[in-house]
Formats: structure tokens, C-alpha cells, sequence
């Protein structure tokens, strides 16, 4: 199981803010708890669009001496997309085959470009 920060760089009034998912909620809620991020910041769908916080820079740099992955930004899809899928199989089921659809479309457009992801079963 990994948890991924990517180099995205939004700005939220002063600060900087990145993306941080992981290969399962436990794990994300985990370091998000280790490194001091609140569980009112979980971005989850319907208004988000796979489960994730955005953290700022500072968290960043903590997760990834805790041992987040660094990822790019264009690489966030290819490893949310199965969190995505078991997010909506315990949260919102009437979603589950639109997310594994789109787990697969992702995975099948990337893998060719070297990216590697948990296959959906």
C-alpha cells in the first residue's frame, strides 16, 4: 500500500496546496492523521472527483519523509482511480460501474506511457 503527493500547485489564499490519495482510504486517513490534516479537509465525490485531501506544501514535504510517493499531477488519475472504485463500492453503489469504467479506460491509456496501477476486480 502507498499514499502519493503529486506536484500539482493551487493556490488557497497564502498557501500552496498539492493532492494527496493513496492505494486505500485506511492508509490515506492514516497519514493524513500523521501529519496533522484534519478529516473535515477529505475531499470525497460527489464534489470531488476520486478521494483525496489537498494539503499544503509544508504536509507535502512531512508525508514524503513519512513515505508518500511523489508523483506528477498527470499522474494522479492512474492511481486514484482504483481508490475511486473502492470508495463507491462502500459509499455510492450506484456508481461503482461508471468508476470501474473509467478505472480501466485510465489504466488502459497510461500503461502504455510505463504507469502501473492495482487492476479492479
Amino acid at each position: 500500500m502507498t499514499v502519493y503527493v503529486d506536484d500539482m500547485r493551487a493556490r488557497y489564499g497564502r498557501m500552496i496546496m498539492c493532492h494527496m490519495s493513496a492505494d486505500s482510504l485506511e492508509e490515506l486517513h492514516a497519514m493524513a492523521d500523521k501529519i496533522g490534516v484534519d478529516r473535515r479537509w477529505f475531499q470525497c465525490p460527489p464534489k470531488a472527483t476520486s478521494p483525496h485531501y489537498d494539503i499544503s506544501l509544508s504536509r507535502k514535504r512531512l508525508a514524503i519523509r513519512l513515505g508518500a510517493k511523489k508523483i506528477r499531477w498527470r499522474e494522479t488519475p492512474l492511481y486514484t482511480s482504483k481508490l475511486l472504485v473502492d470508495w463507491c463500492r462502500d459509499n455510492d453503489p450506484l456508481r461503482v460501474d461508471q468508476a470501474v469504467k473509467r478505472h480501466s479506460w485510465i489504466v488502459s491509456r497510461q500503461a502504455p506511457m510505463g504507469l502501473r496501477a492495482g487492476g479492479v476486480t
